[in-house]
């Protein structure tokens, strides 16, 4: 195991909360998420290696109402054209 020091950063509240939850999803310390995301960006700037971090599928943003559309199925109208005859569907017109 290599010798680890303490060191400190300083990240806005929202993004730390954020890469711990990256870190959580990849069952990783937030430490250790950290020295992994700052070893590949060194070996890119460095070789030019790029590693694609993969990333469980579970992540809370992909949990978001926004993204499951078929729970939403029931409430569809079955309108197409909704942008364009709107007008029509709203005011019966």
């Amino acid at each position: 195991m290599k010798n680890l020091v303490a060191t400190n950063i300083r990240l806005p509240k929202e993004d730390l909360n954020f890469y711990k939850e990256i870190a959580m999803a990849e069952n990783k310390s937030f430490s250790e998420y950290v020295r992994e995301i700052l070893e590949e960006t060194s070996r890119y700037k460095r070789f030019g290696i790029n590693i694609k971090r993969k990333v469980k599928k579970s992540s809370r943003w992909q949990e978001a109402p926004i993204w499951n559309f078929s729970k939403y199925r029931k409430f569809a109208s079955g309108i197409k054209d909704g942008s364009i005859n709107h007008d029509k569907y709203i005011y019966r017109k």
